[in-house]
């Protein structure tokens, strides 16, 4: 009894060490070719361009110097390999691209997929579905649409400050985030407001700056106008003409007043109705849907003056409390009322005011709230009209208004929506003025 028992063991070990070992499955990270963005565009003949940034992965930990010599760093471009291939699936191309790349393609670490417009336009319902069965894509991947085509977009990324572009893109979409002008947008969230009766997809919407020049560019126009004010020729201190909005943030990917830098812009967001792409808001106006939605984070808000139209006042705002919701029903009319609070404090001001005094700041307040539910009423106008989207999340409010999930589905809030009767009420309180409680005194002319 006691050998049988021996045998059993020592039977079921050699069984655990000929099952257990797993190094017969191994993959070397040596042997992968990682890819870092995937861009889509559309094809002719129901076919998609599917563009792929893979890591070079010498260039990037030599900080991008790798076969460009010292000054290939500076952009980036050696970091990555592009390439394009055209098919009927996404999928489908990855084992050609193993025909002329040396690794097989791994998609664990990729990070961004853009989309060109024209593609989003069309829908992406197919693409995406075809990508998130795939076990190697992951959901949390950034979603963007591009104005123009994908491939270009990833082609011109050329970043300064970080050598990995994919990174670039990363830190840019967290950055950008963080100052709420371009909403959270993953291919996860994507898929469920893409199906959801409540709400609509708002993705992040991606530009190239054609407008900018480079940062050599700048420097040879600034050293031909030191030598022509040498010569007597020129003023060295012209500045560029650089075409500005109204708003400092009112402003679409690809369209900012700035020179000079990457070129590629993350700013604004497309708006979706279901899968298909119905148009598009400035960056301003998604910090009003961030405001309405209860998501926005932080952001500075800037007003005119109280005082004088030429002067502006800055305070950098985040809300005090969740966004405020409330949905009456009455027959087939909706009526909706939304409460937004925020608070922060004064971070920059040219008036001439002592904000010591109550009735100063108090008026302050006041500009702010006026302006931000100036905001939040033309783009709910914009929505309703123009869009047929609900792009807010009204209708998950809506929602507990049924008692069964048939009569949610047969009440058909994206028809319902366009007519619902919106009012907005914003409040601001500004609890800090800064490093200075009175402004300085201009001088006498």
């Amino acid at each position: 009894m006691h050998c049988t028992k021996i045998v059993i063991i020592a039977m079921l070990i050699t069984a655990c060490t000929v099952v257990i070992g797993g190094c017969w499955g191994r993959t070397e990270v040596d042997d992968l070719a990682l890819v870092m963005a995937i861009g889509l565009d559309k094809g002719e003949d129901n076919t998609v361009y599917v563009t792929l940034q893979i890591a070079v992965p010498r260039a990037v930990a030599s900080g991008g110097a790798e076969g460009g010599g010292p000054s290939a760093g500076g952009g980036g471009a050696g970091a990555s390999l592009i390439t394009t291939m055209r098919g009927r699936s996404i999928l489908g191309l990855v084992d050609m691209a193993n025909t002329y790349i040396d690794r097989r393609l791994s998609f664990v670490h990729s990070k961004v997929l853009i989309v060109s417009e024209d593609l989003a336009r069309q829908g992406l319902a197919p693409y995406v579905s075809e990508l998130v069965r795939f076990h190697e894509i992951r959901r949390t991947m950034f979603l963007a649409v591009a104005k123009g085509t994908a491939r270009e977009f990833l082609t011109e990324n050329k970043p300064v400050l970080e050598q990995n572009p994919a990174k670039n893109l990363e830190l840019l979409t967290l950055a950008s985030r963080k100052a709420g002008l371009i909403p959270p947008s993953q291919i996860n969230r994507f898929l469920v407001e893409m199906q959801s009766l409540a709400e609509e997809p708002l993705v992040i919407l991606a530009g190239i700056n054609k407008e900018q020049q480079s940062a050599k560019e700048q420097a040879e126009k600034q050293s031909e106008g030191d030598e022509k004010a040498k010569a007597g020729e020129g003023n060295s201190t012209s500045q560029p003409n650089i075409p500005i909005n109204a708003s400092d943030i009112r402003y679409l990917a690809g369209e900012s007043p700035s020179i000079g830098g990457n070129p590629v812009e993350l700013l604004g967001a497309a708006v979706f109705r279901g899968d298909k792409m119905v148009g598009e808001i400035t960056g301003e106006e998604v910090r009003h849907v961030l405001y309405l939605r209860g998501t926005f984070k932080q952001g500075i808000t800037v007003v005119r003056s109280t005082e004088a139209d030429d002067r502006f006042v800055s305070a950098d705002l985040r809300l005090a409390r969740p966004t405020q919701i409330r949905i009456e029903r009455d027959g087939d009319e909706f009526r909706i009322k939304v409460n937004v609070t925020l608070e922060g404090g004064l971070v920059g001001s040219q008036e001439d005011q002592d904000y010591t005094n109550p009735k100063a700041l108090r008026a302050v307040e006041m500009k702010l709230a006026h302006e931000v539910e100036k905001g939040c009423k033309d783009i709910i106008r914009r929505a309703q009209t123009e869009f047929s989207s609900d792009i807010f999340g009204f209708g998950n409010k809506a929602r507990h208004l049924t008692m069964t999930w048939n009569e949610w589905q047969d009440l058909k809030w994206s028809e319902k929506f366009p007519n619902a009767d919106v009012k907005v009420t914003v409040q601001v309180e500004l609890r800090r003025t800064g490093l200075l409680f009175k402004s300085p005194q201009p001088s006498a002319d």
